[in-house]
């Protein structure tokens, strides 16, 4: 039962290189994205130029894994992934993923250890500014008192992604049930 702790090691991975990479480009492009089929965005965001499609790229990762689109860690992590990769900006500052979105989809994700699993995947996205501090609670940290803002991904995935979900799903087992024959 390794495959799945080091798909979500990978795509974190994959999730945190990409995004910190495109950090310079968000601070200039805070706004609502004018095409995507994966996420559904109505506001305003830092919309990396291919995250769309690399959001859809992870979500079908998880999905081969998990071999079906009705499984809770797949639909929590369709709403992190949208999250990270479209985060939510106002005057050209990203507003960062609450902690508490972060954890919830890492730890149903994980099979072992969740709250260590989650504590340090999240910890990890806290030290790059993409997901706040665990103490940032109600516009305030709790360690520091001072103003703190962060957003909860919220469902943001469009009906065509679910789509996309299901007949991913239906492949996966149709794929799976010819090669045990």
């Amino acid at each position: 039962m390794k495959a799945p702790s080091l798909i979500l090691q990978c795509t974190s991975l994959v999730i945190l290189c990409e995004i910190v990479g495109a950090t310079n480009f968000c601070m200039q492009n805070c706004s609502k994205p004018l095409f995507n089929t994966f996420c559904k965005i109505d506001e305003d965001v830092c919309a990396y130029p291919t995250g769309d499609s690399d959001a859809l790229s992870a979500f079908r990762a998880m999905a081969v894994w998990a071999g079906t689109s009705e499984n809770d860690c797949l639909r929590q992590f369709s709403i992190f992934i949208c999250s990270m990769y479209f985060p939510k900006c106002r005057f050209r500052t990203v507003i960062p993923v609450c902690w508490e979105s972060c954890y919830k989809t890492y730890k149903t994700c994980a099979t072992r250890n969740a709250d260590a699993v989650a504590t340090r995947r999240c910890s990890a996205f806290v030290s790059t500014g993409q997901v706040s501090a665990s103490t940032c609670q109600n516009g305030v940290d709790s360690a520091t008192g001072a103003a703190c803002a962060c957003f909860s991904g919220s469902p943001r995935i469009s009906p065509s992604s679910q789509i996309w979900a299901l007949a991913l799903s239906l492949l996966t087992a149709l794929l799976s049930s010819k090669t045990l024959r």
